[in-house]
């Protein structure tokens, strides 16, 4: 069974958009509804703003901070 699609923005053909690499650098591609954008957008790696995505990025290396201190 297929999940419904997230309600979050999704770019339309052509329209630049970002995402998060796995190092953590903003990217700033044209969709051109390749699978692997669609795997991006799914998980929420999609950003319609630059400025969106680094508010991310900040937010997950939060996440990880908080995941590693228990570590400590």
């Amino acid at each position: 069974m297929e999940l419904p699609d997230p309600p979050w923005w999704k770019p339309a053909l052509h329209e630049r958009w970002f995402h998060i690499t796995a190092d953590g650098q903003i990217v700033s591609e044209v969709w051109t509804d390749a699978p692997v954008e669609h795997a991006r957008w799914r998980v929420g790696n999609c950003f319609q703003t630059r400025a969106d995505a680094e508010h991310a990025r900040e937010q997950v290396r939060e996440a990880f901070r908080r995941l590693r201190s228990h570590e400590a």
